[in-house]
């Protein structure tokens, strides 16, 4: 039966594995093949839980780039400065690496 109630520090658990988990995903899948079932599966709540802290997958995936800025300002840099990539080839890339995730990406 699942939890009713959740103190305060643990509702800052969940919240803090539901991001975790949504950027392992988002990194592996990308944007597109991502899906909320899977995020708050791996982190053992509820899709009514999991609504609590997200009211939408791009409110998680917003807070989740948020929190990566300066890796994805890092990895969009280097893109940019690869030589052997054109702008549009570099801009391409990073959006492909972002919606389809690292293997779509690499």
């Amino acid at each position: 039966m699942p939890k009713v109630a959740y103190s305060e520090a643990e509702k800052a658990q969940v919240r803090e594995a539901l991001l975790t988990k949504g950027l392992e995903l988002l990194a592996k899948q990308g944007i597109q093949h991502t899906t909320v079932e899977q995020i708050y599966k791996a982190v053992g709540i509820s899709r009514t839980f999991f609504y609590s802290f997200f009211p939408t997958k791009e409110s998680l995936i917003i807070e989740a780039l948020y929190l990566q800025q300066p890796r994805v300002l890092v990895y969009a840099q280097k893109l940019m400065d690869a030589p052997s990539l054109s702008w549009r080839e570099a801009v391409t890339q990073f959006l492909y690496a972002c919606c389809y995730g690292e293997k779509m990406g690499s």
